[in-house]
């Protein structure tokens, strides 16, 4: 064996509440930290026999006609890749679409917004689906003990397309 093969180690059943997890973070072992693609809330607390604990948090939107009427497509516009830090307690989370940063202190449970120049993930809806109509923004996110590091993208649906879906390889910053 070369040593570089993936090997899965064990397999978690998540709950049928957990729609659509597409990413997760490891919470002090016990516990996995998944956006909730409900809209119902921002995260969902699962513990590592796939059961729900609980949901956090809301959808930090200034969209509240879609907070109120589409909250499943605003989730899923809102879709976030997000890492913690067990050494300092922080959960970065970043959106797919748009330009904004979540940071939670789980230690003294702080939450601090930051919206970038491209601001909220922008979408239209069709069929009940959020399509996106704004920017491509983030597609990876690493907390370290002094920083948090990002992959951003920044280019427009509309370039993408004139591309033929071709994203530029890596990212804008």
């Amino acid at each position: 064996s070369s040593g570089d093969s993936l090997l899965r180690d064990e397999t978690v059943t998540l709950d049928e509440d957990i729609l659509r997890p597409l990413d997760f973070a490891i919470y002090n072992d016990s516990m996995f930290i998944i956006p909730d693609y409900s809209g119902e809330n921002r995260l969902c607390r699962v513990n590592c026999n796939g059961k729900l604990i609980d949901k956090i948090g809301i959808i930090p939107t200034i969209d509240e006609k879609a907070l109120e009427n589409a909250r499943p497509a605003l989730a899923q516009a809102w879709r976030s890749f997000l890492d913690y830090n067990p050494n300092n307690g922080i959960l970065a989370v970043v959106t797919q679409l748009g330009e904004v940063l979540e940071v939670y202190n789980l230690k003294d449970s702080t939450h601090v917004v930051r919206i970038g120049e491209y601001g909220e993930p922008e979408f239209k809806i069709s069929d009940g689906y959020g399509i996106p109509t704004g920017i491509m923004g983030f597609s990876d996110v690493q907390v370290t003990d002094s920083a948090i590091y990002t992959v951003f993208h920044g280019t427009s649906f509309k370039e993408i397309a004139r591309q033929s879906g071709r994203l530029p390889d890596g990212g804008k910053y």
